[in-house]
């Protein structure tokens, strides 16, 4: 590394929270953002931790830089406030560029080699994309597990086997089935069965957005595990595509009781 590197490096660390408090109202204030003194409070936090990973970056290889950046808004305060992520990454770019002009204004690089300003200029813009594909990862990691929770809360409600009379249940299958749905589908679907002591239960199809072939082998599947455990399965609501997509795959619903509708099954009874 280049003296200049050092140089800029040890200034960044012994400055950090003079520089921050400095560029980040300009930044805020350039972007237009409304930010309450808790959102100034947070961004000063973050601003002045990145600068410290970033005048370590100065003296780092790029390795190092990438395996040691966390990104921004690491405990996802403006993430649970519900601010976008480009907001976010706005505040990122134009705050690096304030501080590209800031040293560029300054008196640290005056009699530095042209390249060995480049070089500076480089290394820290590097960081901040880095820190710019950190934060991203994270927002995108936050935003997945999020959606895996509400699935899961989903799933909680959209098993309702529910029951008829003392011995016969209906189960409404309604909207798309993932894999992880279609087996959460299963395991509920057999517990109820068995907690309510269900004798006979109706699988009522109509409700299906989508049925392809995963989706027919986990129901028929499902149909198979009802009768071992001694209960009679009845399937309403079977479109054409669906008896079709059976046919092909070679699944026999023959040997089980259908009707066009539930409300078949419930008049008839």
């Amino acid at each position: 590394m280049s003296q200049l590197n050092d140089k800029v490096a040890q200034y960044f660390q012994a400055e950090r929270t003079e520089i921050t408090n400095l560029l980040l109202p300009k930044t805020l204030n350039e972007l237009n953002l409304d930010f309450s003194k808790e959102d100034l409070e947070y961004h000063f936090e973050m601003l002045n931790s990145l600068l410290y990973r970033v005048s370590n970056s100065l003296v780092s290889t790029k390795e190092e830089t990438v395996a040691s950046e966390t990104g921004y808004d690491t405990s996802n305060y403006f993430f649970n406030r519900g601010v976008m992520l480009r907001e976010t990454v706005n505040v990122l770019c134009v705050f690096r560029l304030s501080l590209l002009k800031y040293l560029r204004q300054s008196d640290l690089i005056d009699g530095s080699e042209i390249h060995e300003g480049f070089i500076v200029f480089e290394e820290i813009i590097f960081a901040f994309d880095e820190a710019i594909r950190a934060t991203t990862q994270n927002f995108n990691n936050q935003i997945d597990k999020n959606k895996k929770n509400m699935e899961k809360e989903l799933d909680k409600i959209s098993v309702p086997v529910v029951l008829i009379d003392d011995k016969r249940a209906v189960l409404p299958l309604v909207g798309d089935f993932t894999s992880g749905r279609l087996q959460s589908l299963v395991d509920r679907t057999l517990a109820q069965v068995m907690e309510k002591n269900v004798e006979a239960i109706i699988l009522d199809f109509s409700g299906i957005a989508a049925f392809d072939t995963y989706i027919a082998k986990s129901l028929f599947n499902l149909i198979h595990a009802l009768e071992l455990i001694g209960t009679k399965t009845i399937i309403t609501g079977v479109h054409p595509s669906m008896a079709q997509t059976a046919v092909e795959l070679g699944i026999d619903f023959s040997s089980i009781e259908s009707y066009g509708s539930l409300r078949q099954v419930l008049n008839k009874s």
